[in-house]
């Protein structure tokens, strides 16, 4: 079968061949085709006479005629049908079949091959993978030499997931050197199938440099989003759009990758595209409904969420976003809306009784509710899941001076996240824990507890610097004790610009970096600051909101 592909290959690179070679090739093409054929060696004859040109052919009707008889009875039969759409003269010979006779044979095998490749996409569209091997074989029985018999089969294989039988309909047409990007397609699901995504990643890109496809650049793209690679992703999702605009499949991801990248217009417009195909694709609702309430369109997100309920009425994250939307004041007018949060929560945990964030997130509806011993229970639990989480610590304490719990029950809190932090530190990376250590100290001396607290949040996240002075938090945490517990400003900015340099991303630290120097009286530089900042933000709301409340008291400064 390798040479029958060897030969294929000879056939498609003779139309390359540039013209000054032509007659040189034709001449000897077609006398070693006379020869072969007046001995009765018809593959010889097939393979000379098909190196020849078509205008060597279509001046040479007996030559013609020979390469047609030939190709018919050494089964290229598809390469035949293409001759004889070309309309050539032909001079037959009384010995063999007539012009009429060869014709019609070719075209009937033609017609049986034809009707065999589209019975077989049929069968796989449909999603029965045996019976379009069935179809791919009789193809390739009446003509092996045409590849979309092999490129069925190995899509058949495909589909079944027989990965290395895949690759080996397709391997001849590799191994020959025959630039057909659907080969290497195949063959890179299959190595994709068997887990050798490098290999998969090389063939995509083979396939590529070839000619893109949707299911190529699709393909390759989804690779790169799985290997958190969005950018790269959304460039071979683009093109996979642009190739086959209702690609469903692209749409969605595209939408999913946007929404990550905080891209939220984009995401809406990918996602309500997808929708529009398929309104019940996966859980396009939902990612739609994440991306409206990003943008404010809380209506609109409440809508899609609902949407996703009625296709997946058990889907915990869905019920959790429905929790946060009614948990909004905009929902004030809305009937019985704090139920409606609570219920939304409920059912989130009820579906997923594991999850600290949907207990934390209930525990803060609670609390704003008023109701501080539920919040304190659901904290419990959110802590009991991931004791490491500062923020849970902090939140309990926040709705704790809310509830006016007494300081002695605050303080006692607060002492099981040192407990908590201190083990941290005795783990080979100690950074982490010391820096949560240090924010936990801090708390204690704003909580007025008694002992050198500020002093020890410092030395908490020196001994976290020790570990790495290109870690942003720390920089940010020592900042901090300057600014929340000694009030000295300008070593707190100096600190805070160390972790802006070090993660220009993160909105905190510009909006507390710009802070500190407002609070020193430059309000100019504060702006300037906070303006840089939103610059490079992907989602910098709290500044915008901050930037306009400073303008609003010194116009003259912005």
């Amino acid at each position: 079968m390798k040479r029958l592909f060897l030969t294929l290959a000879i056939l498609f690179l003779s139309h390359s061949i540039v013209a000054q070679d032509l007659s040189g090739r034709d001449k000897q093409g077609g006398k070693d085709g006379k020869k072969a054929f007046s001995k009765g060696d018809y593959e010889t004859a097939a393979k000379a006479y098909g190196v020849t040109s078509d205008n060597f052919r279509k001046s040479n009707p007996k030559a013609q005629y020979e390469y047609l008889y030939a190709c018919l009875l050494t089964n290229r039969i598809m390469r035949a049908s293409e001759e004889i759409q070309s309309d050539f003269a032909m001079k037959g010979s009384k010995k063999l079949l007539t012009n009429e006779e060869l014709i019609a044979q070719i075209t009937d095998l033609a017609g049986q091959y034809e009707y065999a490749i589209e019975e077989g996409h049929a069968h796989l569209k449909s999603g029965n993978g045996k019976l379009a091997i069935e179809s791919a074989d009789f193809a390739i029985d009446i003509d092996p030499y045409h590849l979309a018999g092999h490129l069925l089969r190995g899509r058949a294989f495909l589909l079944l997931e027989k990965w290395v039988d895949a690759t080996a309909s397709i391997q001849d047409i590799i191994d020959a050197n025959i630039p057909e990007e659907q080969a290497f397609y195949i063959r890179a699901v299959a190595k994709m199938g068997q887990g050798d995504t490098s290999g998969a990643l090389e063939d995509l890109n083979t396939s590529i440099k070839i000619r893109p496809s949707a299911e190529a650049n699709y393909l390759r793209g989804s690779n790169f989003v799985a290997m958190n690679q969005g950018r790269r992703g959304i460039n071979d999702l683009f093109t996979a759009i642009r190739l086959q605009p209702d690609f469903i499949a692209a749409n969605y991801l595209m939408g999913q990758v946007q929404l990550d990248e905080a891209d939220f217009v984009k995401a809406l417009e990918y996602l309500t595209k997808t929708i529009a195909i398929d309104p019940d694709y996966k859980d396009a609702h939902y990612l739609r409904g994440l991306a409206n309430a990003r943008l404010g369109n809380f209506g609109d997100s409440r809508v899609d969420f609902n949407q996703q309920l009625l296709k997946t009425p058990k889907n915990a994250a869905t019920h959790f976003e429905l929790g946060k939307l009614y948990a909004l004041p905009v929902f004030d007018t809305v009937l019985n809306r704090n139920d409606k949060a609570l219920h939304h929560f409920d059912q989130a945990l009820l579906a997923d009784p594991h999850n600290d964030k949907y207990f934390a997130a209930r525990a803060q509806f609670k609390s704003q509710a008023g109701n501080t011993n539920g919040a304190a229970q659901d904290y419990k639990k959110a802590i009991a899941i991931h004791p490491t989480a500062f923020e849970y610590y902090e939140s309990r304490l926040q709705s704790q001076r809310t509830g006016k719990v007494a300081a002695g029950e605050r303080i006692k809190g607060l002492k099981e996240a040192i407990t908590v932090f201190q083990q941290e530190t005795q783990k080979p990376r100690k950074g982490p824990g010391f820096t949560n250590l240090s924010k936990v100290y801090l708390l204690m001396h704003e909580e007025g507890a008694s002992g050198s607290w500020l002093d020890s949040a410092l030395v908490a996240v020196d001994e976290a610097l020790k570990e790495s002075q290109r870690n942003a938090e720390y920089f940010h945490q020592k900042g901090m004790v300057y600014k929340k517990g000694y009030k000295n400003y300008g070593e707190a900015e100096a600190f805070l610009k160390k972790a802006v340099d070090i993660d220009p991303k993160s909105e905190i630290y510009w909006l507390d970096l710009a802070t500190v120097i407002y609070l020193q009286g430059d309000v100019r530089k504060a702006i300037e600051t906070l303006k840089s900042g939103i610059k490079k933000v992907t989602n910098p709301q709290k500044s915008q909101e901050k930037l306009g409340e400073w303008c609003a008291k010194h116009p003259g400064d912005c």
